[in-house]
């Protein structure tokens, strides 16, 4: 990122270490606020550490276990408090979430200035739609912007179905919606991979099978080792995503997510960027469908990844200029 040079007296240059201070700062300024935000919340029983882990809460959150086994780990290994062990593990994933977050952006920008630009989008999205204290959805965050930061950047197949075979272990044990960013790795495999790098078919075939059997063996094997439990609310909800949409000077309206991000990355499509279009289309089409029916649009911590997707597709939009409005008059008489 920066390189550490010597000055002719062989003193260490301190504009480095300054720069990476000042950021460092800056992403603990986003993860302190966005910690101080969720502990405004509020608790629900069955969303309880010490409830899922004992059995006794309900579907789908009895199977999302990662969170609350950490917090009982960090709990019987560190702190001896349930209360400050489980506000450790989730100021954890915020912090988790904005590192690996930043990283993706860096990755795809190759600049500070649009990273720290896109991370205060990343505290605007987050910064609405936290109505319960669910504990699995900055760990998500983090495990599909490292999803898609393998899936681009390690051109060694094998090594790259490594890398996202062990996020999806963990993705699976946090939430079941890891699913679509598995989906999201099948279709960036096919459209950008196979089609137009020419990489072996075959090897994608293997690699996407062995992640879909990890998450097989995760999502049975918690069900077997808990059992079945009724959901904790109302399974269909079409008809309140409906009135959802309808209600459009209401702030919970799906088309206020993350601050209208999804119209920004759109503007961007609109004037050719099309970096991440098949993992994003392999995640938020099937992910987007399914929760027309079981999900309510109005909770947006629904759709946190898909809007780190979109942020880091924007910052690898190359610069772009829109046509002045006698540009558009002279096509139109040309």
């Amino acid at each position: 990122m920066w390189n550490i040079t010597r000055s002719n007296s062989g003193q260490i240059r301190t504009t480095p270490i300054i720069a990476l201070f000042a950021l460092a700062v800056f992403l603990f300024g986003l993860v302190r606020t966005t910690d101080w935000l969720y502990q405004k919340t509020t608790d629900h029983r069955v969303l309880e550490p010490q409830r899922i882990m004992s059995g006794m809460s309900q579907a789908p959150n009895q199977y999302r276990i990662l969170a609350p086994a950490l917090c009982l780990l960090v709990d019987k290994m560190l702190l001896h408090d349930p209360g400050h062990s489980d506000h450790a593990v989730v100021f954890f994933s915020i912090l988790f979430a904005y590192v690996a977050a930043f990283a993706l952006f860096y990755v795809s920008s190759r600049s500070i200035p649009i990273s720290i630009l896109a991370s205060l989008a990343l505290l605007g999205c987050f910064s609405f739609g936290m109505m319960w204290k669910y504990r699995q959805e900055f760990f998500e965050v983090g495990f599909v912007s490292l999803t898609l930061i393998a899936a681009t950047r390690i051109r060694h197949v094998g090594r790259m179905y490594f890398v996202i075979a062990m996020l999806t272990v963990l993705g699976s044990l946090n939430r079941e919606t890891f699913i679509f960013c598995i989906m999201g790795v099948a279709v960036h495999a096919i459209g950008n991979r196979i089609m137009i790098q020419k990489e072996s078919g075959r090897l994608h075939l293997r690699g996407v099978s062995i992640l879909l059997a990890i998450f097989a063996i995760c999502y049975v094997g918690l069900r077997w080792h808990f059992g079945l439990s009724h959901y904790h609310s109302k399974f269909w909800t079409y008809q309140d995503n409906l009135q959802n949409i309808l209600s459009i000077s209401s702030p919970f309206n799906i088309l206020y997510l993350g601050g209208g991000i999804a119209f920004a990355y759109l503007a961007t499509v609109a004037l050719g960027n099309k970096e991440y279009s098949f993992f994003i289309l392999g995640y938020a089409v099937p992910m987007l469908l399914i929760a027309t029916f079981i999900s309510q649009f109005s909770e947006h911590r629904v759709f946190y990844p898909l809007m780190v997707l979109f942020a880091a597709s924007i910052t690898k939009c190359p610069p772009t200029q829109i046509p002045r409005p006698a540009e558009y008059i002279k096509e139109i008489h040309s």
